[in-house]
């Protein structure tokens, strides 16, 4: 084994969770290399340091708690596109009857244009007199109403 495999393997080592035949070259590998040595010797003295600080206990309702909130959490998600799907579907269908309702109007108002009699300008004859659309074709058209 070279010396990335080893230091690779250190952990392990100190650990004890090595197969019977792998331990063995690992062990050859220390007896003729310092550096491996001396970087599992550092890695021995670092355990053994951490385990002389002392534990943390968690709050004993700390899991509960957590529990609860990813709960929460997944109930909102869920709970959350609803309004977003109705608001959106409702918009939609609010755009739909508005452009239905505009071509079917302006089919009507198609229809009901009549070439006029007098002048160069446009009746609307289901239209009362002086409406916005009369009026505005009137100026467009640079006709008079009489």
């Amino acid at each position: 084994m070279n010396c990335i495999e080893v230091r690779n393997r250190l952990g392990a080592l100190l650990d004890d969770e090595f197969a019977p035949g792998v331990r063995i070259s690992v062990d050859r590998h220390l007896e003729g290399c310092a550096a491996c040595r001396a970087e599992l010797d550092r890695l021995a003295r670092l355990g053994a340091e951490l385990d002389l600080v002392p534990g943390i206990e968690p709050d004993p309702f700390f899991l509960t708690r957590l529990r609860q909130r990813v709960a929460d959490e997944r109930t909102a998600r869920r709970r959350g596109w609803w309004p977003r799907a109705a608001m959106l579907s409702g918009v939609a269908a609010g755009l739909l009857l508005a452009a239905f309702a505009g071509l079917r109007l302006g089919r009507l108002a198609y229809r009901a244009v009549a070439p006029a009699t007098s002048g160069n300008y446009l009746e609307l004859a289901d239209l009362p007199d002086g409406s916005l659309y009369e009026v505005s074709v009137t100026v467009l058209a640079g006709g008079d109403n009489n």
